[in-house]
C-alpha cells in the first residue's frame, strides 16, 4: 500500500478521531487518546462520610449540584484507615471520604494510576448534617 493511502487511511474521521495523521518519523511519545474510553459506575448511591467534620460544609454543599464531578485522592497518610480515600471538590476543598466498607477497590484503582472520580447525585439538609449522595465511576 503506499504511504499516501496508509495516511490517509488513519486520518480523523467525523466522529472525532484524535490522530491526524499516521507519520512514521513523528515522535512516538505523541500522546494519543484511548480510543474506547469510558465511565464505569463502580459504587452506586452512597453517602459522603465525614461532612460533620468539616468547616463551612453548609455553604461548599450549596455549590455541588447532581452531577457535580468530585475528586477522589487516596489518603495514604491516614493513620485510621489505610484505604481512606478523600472526597475533593474541584477547589481542592476536602469534604470528607469514601465510607470505609467501600474504599478498598477505589484506593487501588488509583494507586494503579486510574482515572477515578465521583458525581454528586443528591445533597440533602437534616439539620446540621449535610448528606451528599454520590456514586464512584472509573474512566477506563
Amino acid at each position: 500500500m503506499p504511504s499516501d493511502q496508509v495516511s490517509n487511511a488513519l486520518a480523523p474521521t467525523a466522529t472525532g478521531a484524535s490522530l491526524a495523521a499516521w507519520d512514521p518519523a513523528a515522535s512516538l511519545t505523541t500522546p494519543i487518546a484511548p480510543p474506547f474510553a469510558s465511565k464505569i459506575k463502580i459504587i452506586e448511591g452512597i453517602r459522603i462520610a465525614g461532612t460533620t467534620h468539616v468547616n463551612n460544609i453548609e455553604a461548599i454543599a450549596a455549590g455541588l449540584e447532581p452531577g457535580t464531578e468530585l475528586r477522589l485522592v487516596h489518603d495514604i497518610d491516614n493513620q485510621f484507615d489505610r484505604w481512606a480515600v478523600k472526597v475533593l471538590t474541584k477547589s481542592e476543598t476536602r469534604i470528607g471520604f469514601l465510607p470505609a466498607d467501600v474504599n478498598e477497590i477505589p484506593a487501588r484503582l488509583l494507586d494503579g494510576g486510574k482515572r477515578v472520580f465521583a458525581q454528586v447525585v443528591a445533597v440533602e439538609h437534616k439539620g446540621s448534617w449535610c448528606k451528599i449522595e454520590i456514586e464512584v465511576y472509573l474512566d477506563d
